[in-house]
């Protein structure tokens, strides 16, 4: 587990836009957040595309993230969300 010290050093540091604090998050919630999209759409390789797209967001807005509960917040919303217009749009293609 990380310490209080290591979760300020990654939140700054992809505020200051390192790409192994990218790194670092994408090893510890990409797992996680695939199995989450999956339980959602019911697709493994959509779900992947949607947790890679959260996590281009992540880069994009990241100099809004505060703490390391922000970013983890702002990745499940931001993939929930898109599992939901995914589910709506298969929906509107059926219909």
């Amino acid at each position: 587990m990380t310490s209080p010290h290591n979760h300020t050093n990654i939140v700054d540091s992809l505020n200051n836009g390192e790409q192994q604090a990218l790194d670092a998050l994408f090893a510890q919630y990409y797992r996680a957040l695939v199995y989450f999209a999956i339980r959602i759409i019911k697709n493994q390789e959509e779900a992947e595309d949607i947790v890679i797209e959260s996590f281009s967001k992540l880069w994009n807005n990241r100099e809004k993230m505060e703490s390391v509960q922000n970013i983890k917040g702002f990745l499940y919303l931001t993939t929930r969300n898109a599992c939901v217009d995914h589910l709506r749009a298969q929906r509107k293609i059926r219909d």
